[in-house]
């Protein structure tokens, strides 16, 4: 491709939707749901659950019903079960229990399009020696054997404060969904020496992906054996590493969000060997500052653009409500401005793509923000 200026169309909806500054909002694929949902969650201690299409919430779980004074991470398991992972306060808060995990079940509704979750199941166990700083799903995984798959058909991953350890979890469920068991399985190998602040799963090479903070480090597990595939070329990333995701049509392709001074989105090619693991592109503006390591970047699901935002690492008024987009099939992107849009007022922290229902009256994913401003916004967006 010889010119990556296209003519985007954009129509944006945005909803004031936090009491205090957001964290993140993730796309979840419940059973039951005719779309996908967005789940916001931040400061204020709360999860949302709204309906892209509509524009509506369909649930928010207060801060009481978690027992959590900040939400630092949601990430889903199954079609019916999500993990919430408390932050901290930095005023202080009531229940004072960073890192720790809730497990979220979701009730088998009566009416199509609804959702209810059981009270949470909390983690207890930890594996590790100190607080979890970061968790992952595993969607899909069932390991090798059986009985495993039969007993334990919910699966994550959690990285360490301290211990800068990378384990993975087996969730046992009934047969009406609810959570019966929880329990460490193994740890991954890896050669991490701060803690660790990215997890992904990739489902099909069965991969555990690991990134730490401040030293730009990446590990590839095969997650099964907890074996080492790959330790990357980490003086390549140099800051540390934010968010790691994988590409939708091409799952030999990582985004890494790094903060570094420039070229904060670091795209990835897998199949290179452990010596050698270096981006394939670099992305990112270069003008000097840090970007936070909280920026969760986005691919569009046809797999050919990137969404970022970027904001400055500890600033309070960093960013400016800026999207910045880029074309990765065009070979020199990463040497010319990317396009932008401004959906927020604020810094915007992440930014995700779902997918509206069968009855909504387009049929292109929608793109959903949270920003500093205090709102989720969503984007219809056309090429």
């Amino acid at each position: 491709m010889d010119n990556p200026i296209q003519a985007f169309q954009f129509s944006t909806q945005t909803i004031k939707a936090f009491q205090l500054k957001p964290r993140a909002a993730t796309v979840c694929t419940f059973d039951g749901m005719s779309g996908q949902t967005a789940v916001a969650y931040g400061f204020d201690g709360t999860v949302q659950f709204w309906d892209p299409s509509t524009r509506e919430q369909l649930l928010s779980i207060g801060k009481e019903d978690l027992q959590m004074d900040m939400v630092d991470k949601v990430s889903q398991l199954t079609p019916s079960l999500i993990a919430v992972l408390a932050g901290g306060s930095a005023k202080g808060g009531v229940y004072d229990n960073k890192g720790s995990i809730a497990l979220l079940s979701k009730e088998r509704q009566l009416e199509p399009n609804t959702l209810q979750f059981r009270p949470p199941a909390y983690c207890t166990d930890s594996p590790h020696s100190g607080e979890i700083s970061v968790v992952e799903g595993m969607p899909g995984f069932g390991g090798n054997n059986d009985d495993n798959r039969n007993n334990n058909p919910a699966f994550m991953l959690s990285g360490g404060e301290a211990d800068k350890g990378v384990y993975m979890w087996a969730i046992g469920l009934s047969e009406q969904g609810a959570v019966t068991a929880i329990q460490q399985t193994h740890k991954m190998k890896t050669r991490h020496t701060t803690r660790i602040t990215a997890l992904c799963y990739e489902p099909f090479k069965g991969y555990a992906i690991s990134g730490a903070d401040g030293n730009g480090r990446i590990n590839v597990n095969n997650v099964e054996t907890g074996k080492l595939v790959v330790d990357n070329d980490h003086r390549q990333c140099g800051g540390g590493i934010g968010g790691i995701s994988i590409c939708p049509v091409d799952a030999n392709l990582a985004m890494v969000c790094c903060t570094t001074k420039g070229k904060q989105v670091q795209i990835f090619d897998l199949r290179q060997s452990l010596s050698v693991l270096k981006p394939a592109l670099l992305l990112g503006k270069d003008e000097g500052f840090r970007n936070s390591r909280y920026i969760r970047s986005a691919w569009h699901p046809d797999g050919r653009l990137v969404f970022c935002p970027l904001n400055e690492e500890g600033t309070k008024a960093s960013g400016s409500g800026t999207v910045f987009i880029w074309d990765v099939r065009y070979v020199r992107c990463q040497e010319e401005e990317p396009q932008t849009y401004n959906p927020h007022s604020g810094s915007i922290w992440s930014a995700c793509f779902a997918r509206p229902s069968q009855t909504a009256e387009s049929n292109n994913p929608m793109l959903v923000t949270v920003s500093s401003d205090r709102k989720i916004a969503f984007t219809d967006f056309s090429i």
